[in-house]
């Protein structure tokens, strides 16, 4: 059974054991100088219980077997896959985070600004002037996405306090693959308003 015990000595071994850990002892145990049958019989093996039959949980739909060549139920089946994949097409994607700052050719390098303004600028531009798309940012965080609507305006290069250094994104799902994550602090900015 264990060790090459039989079931009596397995008796004898753990009545020992029970003694050297000093543990209660019934009255039947010294006698006999071994462990009784009901201390046994929870280390035989039982049966499994036997399983219960197994219930299908999806009903199959009975068809009819057709051949499907140049028929009316082949362009059944094309139609309604068509229309599954206009469906798809229709639904709204958020715009991905590829997209950038207005590139302009004397503005190349500047990509993320931090910028202090009362007001927008809608003149023309000028020399002192560089086209910047605004971000929305997240509950005073250092997070920040392209709002839906593009807001696009000059600035003057007075107006600019700071390039911002290139952001961290995490694109572990198309949700976050919109946000850009600044390693900066932005409360300086907050307080010198």
């Amino acid at each position: 059974m264990c060790y090459g015990f039989d079931s009596t000595g397995l008796r004898i071994l753990s009545f020992q054991y029970a003694k050297e850990l000093k543990l209660i002892i019934s009255l039947i145990w010294e006698k006999e100088q071994k462990a009784t049958e009901d201390w046994l019989r929870g280390f035989k093996q039982r049966p499994f219980p036997k399983a219960p039959k197994r219930k299908l949980t999806t009903k199959r739909r009975k068809k009819s077997t057709t051949v499907l060549t140049e028929t009316p139920e082949m362009n059944q089946l094309k139609e309604g896959y068509q229309k599954k994949l206009e469906v798809r097409q229709r639904e709204v994607k958020k715009k991905s985070v590829s997209r950038g700052i207005l590139n302009n050719d004397i503005f190349e390098n500047i990509e993320n600004v931090v910028i202090h303004t009362k007001e927008r600028f809608l003149d023309v531009l000028k020399d002192k002037d560089c086209k910047v798309k605004f971000l929305r940012r997240f509950r005073n965080s250092n997070k920040f996405i392209y709002p839906d609507n593009e807001e696009i305006s000059d600035v003057e290069y007075s107006n600019i306090l700071r390039k911002l250094p290139k952001p961290y994104q995490n694109a572990a799902t198309t949700r976050t693959r919109s946000t850009l994550k600044f390693e900066i602090e932005f409360s300086f900015y907050e307080n010198n308003k």
